[in-house]
């Protein structure tokens, strides 16, 4: 794998901004990305929720990744799959690069603020790939 990269697989396909069923994103999804001797967060969030929930859903928050394999001791906030109340929503994983190792408080699914979370742990993104999942 070249450069900075992000690549997530819901079984053997990766995403690319295509639409999948929903039945095949129940589980987590494999992730790689470079590894660089960086510390990364690994987010999923879905910024098509209705205005009530507004600004967007967090579906996978993960902090601290030097490599894949510290994604399941680094979950701040466990994966939970596409569930869309009507239409199709898109679905956004960044891989951001963080500063030094972060704790960051435990964010509400609901009203979740990408933007503000990148603010306030000083991120910076490397890499971002999405997915669409209809209702």
């Amino acid at each position: 794998m070249g450069g900075n990269q992000l690549i997530i697989k819901y079984d053997t396909i990766p995403i690319q901004g295509q639409k999948l069923e929903k039945n095949k994103t129940v589980s987590a999804p494999s992730v790689e990305f470079s590894k660089t001797g960086k510390m990364y967060t690994l987010v999923m969030w879905d910024p098509d929720v209705p205005p009530q929930i507004q600004p967007g859903f967090v579906h996978w928050l993960v902090t601290n990744l030097q490599s894949q394999n510290d994604i399941l001791n680094n979950q701040v906030l466990e994966y939970k799959g596409p569930n869309p109340p009507s239409g199709t929503h898109r679905y956004f994983f960044g891989l951001f690069q963080q500063p030094g190792t972060i704790s960051p408080q435990q964010p509400n699914r609901t009203q979740f603020s990408i933007d503000e979370f990148v603010k306030e742990n000083n991120l910076e993104l490397e890499y971002q790939v999405f997915m669409k999942v209809a209702a």
